[in-house]
């Protein structure tokens, strides 16, 4: 049988409102052969539990882990990557706090993966990181500029939806993870020790070092809307992941990301949802 090409890794942990709008929503997506790999981290609600087995039951996620300790956001994904279908090309490492709104939404990072200058395809990006971050942006901006979707030949090795203006970043640009694709071959394990989003910056800054091609889209509101929840509390922020925030300068000394959206909104405020600037 052939594999996916895509491999969704979903971290959870309780929540059921967050999980069944996930998973309800991500029926929309077309275009795309893609397998759904759940890591569930240590859920206390009978519930959530209950609707994991009924999705996992009617085929809706391909593979199911629930594991009796909570991994954190870092070795939950490197659960599910390594638990996924080996064979897929691509990763898409997605936080449970994501409704998608367009069918096209993952047909459009591989379409930048292969027909525009980037490797690591990411919705949405962040202006500000302590006010508003990763707040959705309705924009048509993304019209017209995806390219000759083909397989033949990737550009980038990862994509992502979202970005960060870091002012401890040399040139500013990092990728967000809460819906990031990542070629395969280019994963590394995120150290499981850092379990705050230091660890999935260690991860970009080491491969983009070695060579691969980052991109990322500020501009995802007509593809899914973030709720910002922290995967339904399966991500804490610890002490380890700020004092880890202090190697940012070091992990991306040198590095640059592609911003791929050609501009920016005009205005501040689009159907009702704050835009930073």
């Amino acid at each position: 049988m052939k594999p996916p090409l895509v491999s969704l890794v979903i971290i959870s942990h309780n929540h059921l409102d967050l999980i069944r709008g996930c998973m309800d929503s991500l029926q929309i997506t077309t275009g795309v052969d893609y397998e759904v790999v759940v890591v569930d981290n240590a859920t206390t609600d009978p519930e959530t539990l209950d609707a994991l087995k009924r999705y996992r039951d009617s085929g809706r996620i391909d593979t199911l882990i629930l594991s009796p300790v909570n991994n954190m956001l870092s070795e939950g994904y490197n659960i599910g990557v390594r638990s996924g279908n080996q064979k897929s090309e691509y990763v898409v490492l997605l936080n449970n706090d994501v409704l998608f709104l367009h069918k096209d939404w993952l047909l459009r990072m591989i379409q930048w993966m292969h027909g525009h200058p980037c490797y690591l395809p990411s919705y949405g990006a962040n202006r500000d990181t302590h006010v508003g971050s990763g707040l959705p942006r309705h924009s048509d901006y993304s019209q017209g500029v995806i390219g000759t979707f083909s397989l033949a030949k990737p550009v980038r090795d990862i994509v992502s939806y979202g970005w960060s203006n870091d002012p401890l970043v040399e040139h500013r640009i990092r990728p967000e993870g809460f819906c990031c694709m990542i070629r395969r071959s280019c994963w590394i394990d995120i150290s499981p020790d850092f379990p705050f989003y230091s660890g999935l910056d260690e991860m970009f800054g080491t491969i983009i070092k070695n060579g691969a091609r980052c991109g990322v889209l500020s501009y995802y509101g007509k593809y899914f809307y973030h709720i910002q929840h922290g995967s339904g509390g399966g991500i804490t922020i610890t002490n380890q992941g700020f004092k880890r925030e202090s190697d940012l300068p070091g992990w991306y000394k040198g590095v640059k990301c592609e911003l791929l959206d050609e501009e920016y909104p005009k205005d501040g405020i689009e159907t009702g949802l704050y835009l930073e600037w």
